[in-house]
């Protein structure tokens, strides 16, 4: 594979704008990463989701990195969005009536023998990559839920309603894994206590993983890269590139 590992993300911006990928996963362009306010409340919120209440402030030296990056303001918002969402009904099922089974886990595919299977996340054969934000199970029906939190907009419907592709391929690895017959993908809106939820099935695993593969192999076989206008272009790291292009 000439551009692996991939990711949901980087998979998703070659759907978005195959030229965006290009500039980002091939040639490399370096970006000035912006840590904006709502990206530094949102890994808050995950944090905070991650680690049950720690305090924010020995976060400072992982993510933030320093005192001035993330304010006291920006720490209440984030402990703020926290505890509404313990008065949500999905924080409740979870937390209190589930099994935590993992919390931040890497996932990892390649492919052996002609099947995609399991490896090491650091596996330099590795074509997938990535992170489950959680996996919890229902210890009265045993149904095993692969959630992602998202804070933010709330795009459990609508015209913007977010994708499954990045929960079907954390199912696609976890039904290799582990001996399930059935699992819940479920995006959880943190910030507006909704939810997004599929139900999955063993037997459509062949499914699951040519669909990644699908995904994978399209950008494989890429050589134009072309632009795909639209309103997002306003907001590209490589927008000054591409208008020269």
């Amino acid at each position: 594979m000439k551009y692996s590992p991939y990711s949901a993300s980087s998979l998703a911006v070659f759907q978005q704008c195959p030229r965006k990928f290009k500039y980002a996963k091939i040639d490399k362009i370096p970006v000035e990463f912006q840590k904006t306010e709502a990206l530094l409340r949102g890994s808050g919120v995950h944090y905070l989701l991650e680690h049950n209440e720690k305090p924010l402030k020995e976060k400072v030296n992982g993510l933030w990195k320093t005192e001035e990056e993330i304010t006291k303001e920006l720490i209440k918002q984030s402990v703020s969005i926290y505890k509404d969402f313990q008065n949500c009904e999905y924080y409740d099922f979870f937390f209190n009536k589930c099994k935590t089974l993992a919390r931040e886990l890497p996932v990892a595919l390649k492919i052996e023998n002609g099947k995609l299977v399991p490896c090491e996340f650091l596996d330099k054969n590795a074509i997938y990559r990535g992170y489950i934000d959680a996996v919890f199970v229902d210890e009265e029906t045993d149904m095993v839920y692969i959630v992602d939190w998202k804070t933010g907009k709330d795009k459990s419907e609508g015209t913007y309603k977010q994708s499954p592709d990045q929960l079907i391929y954390y199912a696609a690895w976890y039904f290799n894994k582990f001996p399930v017959d059935k699992v819940t993908l479920m995006y959880v809106f943190v910030e507006h206590c909704t939810k997004l939820d599929y139900v999955l099935e063993r037997e459509n695993l062949d499914r699951y993983t040519k669909m990644l593969l699908t995904n994978i192999l399209k950008v494989e076989k890429e050589t134009e890269f072309p632009k795909v206008d639209s309103a997002l272009c306003q907001y590209c790291d490589f927008l000054e590139i591409c208008q020269k292009d």
